[in-house]
């Protein structure tokens, strides 16, 4: 993974890579989203995180191997792999499923950031799933909503 931090203070955005395997990947980013906000001046209000990408998700969760395998199941029964989708009629790419399940779960985040550190629940995770077929850089862009500065 990789960011570009350069500036003082927050910025209003930067960029945070990825380097995916593809397939059914879960990645926990929440450190390396909180390593790139605390090369900033401290500071405190929302980081709004985009994916980009119709194939990925971004989502806020206690990250363990029983809850990971509990929402693939889910999504496995609302858009099972061995369906026949639209999409792949049109456009000869075999990953329907995978642009369902992106759009069930959603590609952004707003999560409060508290001066060094995102103020959740310390089980829950920012994780990123890729139900691609094929492995992939992913961007993540990050924009800082400052509140007030922290001393």
């Amino acid at each position: 993974m990789s960011a570009t931090f350069p500036g003082v203070g927050c910025r209003p955005m930067f960029d945070v890579t990825v380097d995916s395997p593809g397939f059914d990947a879960a990645i926990d980013i929440t450190d390396s989203l909180a390593e790139g906000l605390r090369q900033y001046t401290p500071w405190a209000g929302l980081a709004q995180v985009f994916l980009r990408g119709s194939s990925v998700a971004l989502v806020a969760m206690r990250y363990e191997p029983g809850t990971v395998r509990d929402l693939r199941d889910a999504l496995e029964r609302i858009a099972p792999l061995d369906k026949t989708y639209a999409h792949e009629l049109t456009t000869a790419d075999r990953n329907g499923f995978a642009h369902v399940r992106s759009t069930v779960l959603g590609t952004s985040l707003i999560i409060p950031w508290a001066g060094d550190h995102f103020d959740v629940s310390p089980t829950h995770r920012l994780v990123l799933f890729d139900f691609d077929l094929k492995p992939a850089i992913r961007t993540l862009v990050v924009e800082c909503a400052q509140g007030a500065v922290s001393s």
